[in-house]
């Protein structure tokens, strides 16, 4: 029984942390979305590098851009040519938003690796 409660729990809370790694090529947009409630606070950071690389600094660092958007089209955040960011908002209508990432590559024969924190809702206070 003590299993099954353990399951349950991991099954309601799992799905409001996702650690996602996306890879761009250059010239590509990916997008990310998600459908949520109104009134839902979500936070995210997010992270660039090339895939050989262990560590993290801006010398060594490609950069990327990002784009979040609401249901109705709505411009949440937008940051250009970084290595490393956050965003936070609540939204405020329910429906599908988007994140949108694109390569700022400086070495084309290189993919860019972005690593994404996206939190929603009880997940957000950890």
């Amino acid at each position: 029984m003590a299993a099954f409660n353990l399951w349950a729990v991991m099954l309601v809370v799992l799905p409001v942390a996702r650690g996602i790694w996306l890879e761009l090529p250059s010239n590509t947009v990916k997008c990310l979305s998600e459908d949520l409630r109104n009134n839902v606070l979500v936070m995210a950071e997010y992270y660039a590098f090339y895939g050989d690389h262990d560590e993290l600094n801006s010398t060594s660092n490609p950069s990327v851009s990002i784009k979040v958007s609401s249901p109705h089209g709505n411009e949440l955040h937008r940051d250009e040519k970084v290595f490393h960011g956050t965003f936070a908002f609540t939204t405020t209508e329910s429906g599908s938003y988007q994140a949108c990432f694109w390569a700022n590559n400086q070495r084309a024969d290189k993919n860019v690796m972005v690593g994404l924190e996206w939190r929603t809702g009880i997940a957000t206070k950890d």
